[in-house]
């Protein structure tokens, strides 16, 4: 009866979310997951829950990829091929640990994308971040950090504190109720026995 469950509040679900608002059919789309770490996992798991048409999966180590490609049905994709790939993607969710060195830049997009006729969508899930911020001025590109799904879990975190006070109210009415009960289930019992 409040808002206080309303919406996910984990980074990983929030960027399958905005992933979901963003792309015109879901059903249709090639997305892939750089990252097998906790978060990449998590947002691959949120996606397979999804209806997507194709996932597949890269990491750093390509028998890791491999592995978890191998475990959840998906295609790998190596390492070193990344950068010949990424116009094969509507979609690409960067969860890669990195040493502050961008795993993406504008130019190497810039050149992935000379005659591209289908939108990316980059939502980078590193901290520091895996992508120059300059790629969303590529055309044809769109990019959400994970600034802007911070800030989004924030807000909802947010209103559901401010829901406090209407579940507190709802709990005691239900532990009153409860009392009430109970008091007069022991009150019936004591009663008969007598």
């Amino acid at each position: 009866t409040t808002g206080a469950g309303k919406g996910v509040l984990s980074i990983a679900s929030i960027a399958v979310e905005k992933i979901m608002k963003l792309t015109p059919d879901l059903s249709e789309a090639q997305v892939l997951v750089v990252g097998t770490g906790t978060m990449g996992i998590r947002a691959l798991k949120r996606l397979m829950a999804e209806k997507v048409g194709r996932i597949a999966l890269c990491n750093r180590t390509d028998e890791r990829a491999e592995k978890f490609a191998r475990r959840f049905g998906l295609s790998p994709v190596k390492f070193g091929d990344l950068a010949a790939q990424w116009n094969r993607f509507d979609v690409i969710m960067l969860a890669a640990a990195n040493d502050g060195t961008p795993l993406v830049g504008r130019e190497e997009i810039e050149m992935s994308r000379k005659g591209a006729n289908r939108h990316l969508l980059i939502v980078d899930l590193g901290a520091p971040r895996n992508t120059e911020e300059s790629i969303s001025s590529v055309d044809g590109v769109s990019l959400v950090g994970i600034d802007d799904l911070r800030e989004i879990a924030e807000r909802r975190l947010l209103g559901r504190e401010n829901e406090i006070d209407a579940v507190s109210d709802i709990i005691e009415e239900q532990v009153r109720e409860f009392t009430r009960w109970y008091r007069y289930k022991n009150d019936l019992v004591c009663g008969i026995i007598e």
